[in-house]
């Protein structure tokens, strides 16, 4: 028995003990090769800092101080404020889709804002 196999099979896991111990390398192969190719190469680029080309920061407004305010991309960006005055139009921007032939990580624009 090993630790909290009680809890495990109490809580309706079955638990199977192997003479052999696991070998990590082999469940990451059979994690990764069962895993769509579009969230691999997602994952693939997010995990490697070389990948990152631009500064990571939240979504920003232009010509606006960028440690103030933060919220306003996302006001501007939201669909139910359409019908105020700062927006981005009926679609706002969102990030684009990661594929497995993707090379880069997607941006998003510094949107303008407008104080009237």
């Amino acid at each position: 028995m090993f630790k909290y196999q009680d809890e495990l099979e109490k809580a309706g896991y079955t638990v199977v003990q192997t003479a052999d111990p696991l070998d990590p390398e082999d469940l990451k192969k059979t994690f990764t090769g069962t895993m769509d190719s579009n969230i691999y190469r997602t994952l693939e680029l997010l995990g490697n800092p070389y990948n990152i080309k631009h500064p990571v920061h939240y979504p920003q407004v232009q010509n606006k101080p960028i440690e103030q305010k933060n919220y306003q991309w996302f006001v501007a960006n939201d669909k139910a404020s359409e019908e105020g005055r700062n927006t981005l139009g009926p679609d706002g921007e969102v990030l684009k889709d990661l594929t497995e032939t993707s090379d880069y990580l997607p941006t998003l624009t510094r949107q303008p804002w407008r104080d009237e």
